[in-house]
């Protein structure tokens, strides 16, 4: 018994020693960790960690020319950084420049997707921002599958069912649907990644100004099976003739959202807006709920 309780002191003392030295790998060799973007005191610090570079800047969407300003970054040991006055409350994209290559900051968890193109994200924090940061009740974002008859493909589309949906108590309620399409550029995922349409909808739903409501997204591209990020191949071949908006409309309404959904049609509502660095917030609380107050309670159906 003895020899066991001193193999096991052992066992937790080596495991001590390994959990050590694997933070101490994590420590990068007692160099302070880079924290970037960091928000204090009315201004924003952008880090970038990158000794080998000779060159680096700052691009942001909140600068005159988004597309072509750029802000100097100064190098202290080995760490480039910049300090700016906040802009006002939004959210807006960024990147650093190293040598004349556009580089996202590693440190920023914060992406947004525009195409085919990643940016980071700063969320300057305000009034305006509010309905953009995560709330205590969330719903719940899922992708479904349909097969379209008029485009003759396998479809996704992107659905936003509101906190207490899948709740069994709710299992027979009826909720309004809005039909919520991307613009230019953009799929299924446009207004859940650059728009966050899901925040917005459960500080809205959270705060009682607007509806419990699904909101179905669906891919406006009739030549694509989904988001270019699966990696399926669009089609080159499809009857272009008959991706008119009333028949794509048709294709994907009525749609599924969950298994236990009742077979009744209905007569949907689609608008179509594009999500960007505008303000959003704004833009969907005006579409949904005007428009979800002159529609009926339905659940949607499964396409045909």
């Amino acid at each position: 018994m003895k020899k066991a309780l001193a193999v096991f002191a052992a066992a937790l003392l080596m495991a001590g020693a390994l959990s050590a030295q694997e933070l101490n790998n994590f420590n990068f060799g007692g160099r302070q960790q880079i924290v970037s973007p960091e928000i204090a005191d009315g201004q924003v610090t952008f880090r970038l960690a990158a000794d080998y570079a000779t060159v680096v800047q700052l691009s942001g969407s909140w600068m005159p020319n988004p597309y072509g300003d750029v802000i100097p970054m100064k190098k202290e040991n080995g760490v480039w950084s910049v300090t700016i006055d906040l802009p006002e409350p939004e959210i807006y994209t960024y990147n650093f420049v190293v040598d004349g290559v556009s580089v996202n900051d590693p440190q920023n968890y914060m992406v947004q997707r525009d195409g085919t193109r990643y940016l980071n994200m700063l969320m300057v924090p305000g009034e305006r921002t509010a309905p953009y940061f995560e709330t205590d009740h969330r719903g719940t974002v899922s992708y479904k599958w349909y097969d379209s008859s008029i485009l003759g493909i396998n479809r996704r589309l992107t659905v936003y069912t509101p906190y207490g949906y899948e709740a069994k108590a709710n299992a027979k309620k009826k909720y309004p649907v809005l039909y919520l399409l991307h613009g230019a550029g953009g799929d299924e995922e446009a207004w859940s990644s650059m728009g966050r349409a899901a925040q917005i909808l459960d500080n809205l739903i959270e705060q009682g100004k607007a509806q419990p409501m699904i909101v179905v997204m669906p891919n406006g591209n009739p030549n694509q099976q989904a988001a270019q990020t699966i990696g399926l191949k669009t089609s080159a071949d499809f009857p272009w003739a008959a991706a008119t908006p009333s028949r794509l409309r048709r294709a994907i309404l009525p749609c599924s959202t969950t298994s236990a959904l009742s077979p009744r049609p209905v007569q949907p509502t689609m608008s179509r807006s594009r999500p960007s660095r505008r303000p959003v917030s704004s833009s969907i609380s005006s579409l949904a709920v005007p428009m979800i107050s002159s529609m009926r309670d339905r659940r949607p159906s499964t396409p045909p």
